[in-house]
């Protein structure tokens, strides 16, 4: 009896793996640790360096609301200046340090780009800093990713480490970034493989999770143990729920297109104005942000506080309905100054809001549900992410790690389902994707303009 084709060729066994994989293994390993730690170190004091500026804001501003006649022009002089100085620091001591790093990480990663020096890492500290401390709606997790990336590559020169291994502690030194600045280790360590990385490589991952690991030790050491968001008495929605899942991410899919493109086309429109120096562009888009922390202080900044009244539900739904539009609006036009600052935790506020408010009106809609708007809110931060990012494996493990809202799973990825396809349909690439090649052509043309 003629043998079957695949009993002709039996499938090749597993490769094993070479000694060109397996060399020095543990050296990167311990340097990832180490890179972590001292990441979890530096993250730890920027997120206490910008509650300190978040808490004297707040202070101020209800200082200056007792005396309204001149109260709001140095709200605003204040917002352009510490903008603009932000800017002026980048540009004079570290032009790396723009904006959020992590397209700039993913060039180093790629091959593409030499790691940073290390003069990028105090700019991103103080320059972020006052750009997210004077109000601008930036995240704190786009400079602790690059700061940590800086720390990795650095150690890895130090060590007169192979080049492909200082890249991996550079990767790795991103994922413990990230991990501090949500408290979410699991989530760092998936984003180097699924964003950063784009694929799964054993030596990475093995960098990366003792990475993170270090650096959520020296996080919990120094600031406690607790859940970023914790969101309590959340349970899993009812199984006849999940089409209204299904149909938000349809919402906050193509909600995430529109932002992905205000955010590129900010960007590209601060850029138009030729005429205007860095720093200047900066300060007016400092000022302005002014004149919003003078009517309505909650708005400004990172969100941290917004976010936790968001999720924490009993917001009215024109109070939802305002921070949706305000900082959906607001997050690009301050990630457009240029400042050091990142995109993750501004969009996890409009995302929220948009869960929140469609949670609200599919209650009222369908109220034999039962449903709690607080769900929606949850799930709006992982899908409005999932629509940016592209990278739903990690929003997902970030929300869970940040709210503990594991019983929101299905509903989170049924979701997912309804929100990924729309960027697909719309064409639009994710937002890091399009950072990244804006960059890549920014550079062209600045070699190109320097060679002529």
């Amino acid at each position: 009896m003629p043998l079957h084709s695949h009993e002709q060729n039996p499938p090749a066994p597993r490769r094993k793996p070479v000694l060109g994989e397996t060399e020095g293994l543990i050296v990167v390993v311990a340097a990832a640790v180490v890179a972590g730690a001292l990441g979890g170190l530096v993250g730890a004091g920027f997120r206490l360096a910008l509650h300190w500026a978040a808490a004297h804001r707040e202070t101020a501003l209800l200082w200056l609301k007792h005396r309204p006649a001149w109260g709001w022009v140095v709200t605003i002089v204040s917002g352009a200046l510490l903008a603009g100085l932000a800017r002026w620091m980048v540009g004079r001591f570290a032009p790396a340090a723009e904006g959020s790093g992590i397209p700039a990480v993913e060039g180093i990663v790629r091959r593409e780009d030499a790691p940073d020096p290390l003069v990028v890492l105090p700019v991103k500290f103080i320059a972020g800093g006052m750009a997210i401390g004077g109000g601008l709606a930036l995240g704190r997790e786009g400079p602790t990713v690059r700061m940590a990336a800086v720390i990795g590559g650095a150690l890895g020169k130090l060590l007169h480490l192979r080049p492909s291994d200082v890249r991996v502690l550079v990767a790795a030194g991103a994922g413990a970034g990230l991990a501090v600045a949500f408290s979410a280790p699991l989530a760092g360590a998936i984003f180097v493989l699924e964003e950063i990385e784009q694929r799964f490589d054993f030596r990475v991952a093995a960098a990366s999770f003792g990475a993170t690991a270090a650096s959520m030790v020296v996080l919990q050491t120094l600031l406690g143990f607790r859940a970023e968001l914790a969101v309590p008495g959340l349970t899993a929605p009812p199984l006849l729920s999940l089409p209204l899942f299904a149909a938000f991410g349809l919402v906050a899919g193509t909600a995430g297109v529109f932002y992905n493109r205000l955010t590129v086309s900010g960007l590209n429109a601060a850029d138009r104005i030729g005429h205007l120096s860095t720093t200047t562009k900066a300060a007016l888009i400092g000022g302005a942000v002014g004149v919003v922390a003078w009517f309505a202080p909650s708005l400004a900044g990172n969100g941290d506080a917004l976010l936790h009244r968001i999720v924490n539900g009993g917001l009215a739904i024109g109070a939802i309905a305002v921070i949706f539009v305000v900082r959906f609006v607001l997050g690009p036009v301050s990630y457009s100054a240029r400042t050091p600052g990142g995109l993750f935790w501004p969009l996890l506020v409009v995302g929220a809001a948009l869960g929140n408010g469609f949670g609200v009106l599919s209650a009222t809609a369908f109220p034999v549900l039962g449903l709690d708007p607080r769900a929606f809110a949850v799930v709006g931060m992982g899908t409005f992410f999932a629509a940016i990012v592209g990278a739903p494996i990690t929003g997902a493990a970030l929300i869970v790690e940040m709210t503990g809202g594991h019983s929101l799973l299905i509903a989170m990825l049924v979701s997912f389902a309804g929100a990924i396809p729309m960027p697909m349909l719309w064409r639009s690439p994710p937002v890091y994707e399009a950072l990244y090649e804006r960059r890549a052509r920014r550079l062209k043309a600045i070699a190109t303009g320097a060679e002529r």
